[in-house]
């Protein structure tokens, strides 16, 4: 309610989300690619239907590329420099996205097994293990959210039933 309750307002949350996913968009892609491929990166997100789509709608939409990008950048500084900051933003990151919507489960599934891949690649089982005990974690925090998911997919019969939409 601090902006109001028109529908501009409500939309005004992505519109934040969508603007700043440009710029972080080419910091993440320099990172990993160079500066080139930044400003195409940007140039492509900038102009992307979709993600304009995402940034007018009232749903969390747009968060989702935006949280996977963040996810892909700490998961690239954990992987590169492993240090405690890098392992709590990450896990901090991972929680809000999780909570953020559901498209954020195979999100978080992509990053595990990435993670694990490069770790197993490298022969690092100490690390490996730390992270399943830290997703452990994640996945015990995500608990609390999970009735709510299955009240609202199986309603009161408890049977999982699909309701046609007119969208």
């Amino acid at each position: 309610r601090i902006m109001g309750d028109s529908v501009w307002a409500m939309r005004y949350l992505s519109l934040l989300i969508g603007v700043p996913f440009v710029a972080i968009t080419a910091t993440v892609t320099r990172r990993l690619v160079g500066q080139s491929a930044a400003l195409l990166a940007a140039l492509l997100v900038a102009l992307s239907p979709l993600l304009w789509v995402y940034s007018q709608e009232i749903r969390a939409y747009i968060a989702m590329p935006l949280f996977a990008l963040l996810l892909l950048m700490l998961a690239e500084q954990l992987l590169r420099k492993p240090s405690r900051r890098a392992w709590l933003w990450l896990l901090l990151i991972e929680l809000i996205t999780l909570y953020t919507h559901n498209l954020a489960v195979p999100i978080v599934a992509w990053l595990n097994l990435s993670v694990i891949a490069v770790w197993l690649w490298q022969r690092d089982v100490r690390r490996i293990g730390s992270w399943l005990v830290t997703q452990i974690v994640i996945a015990l925090a995500y608990v609390p959210r999970r009735p709510r998911l299955t009240r609202r997919s199986c309603g009161r019969s408890g049977k999982l039933t699909l309701q046609a939409s007119n969208r």
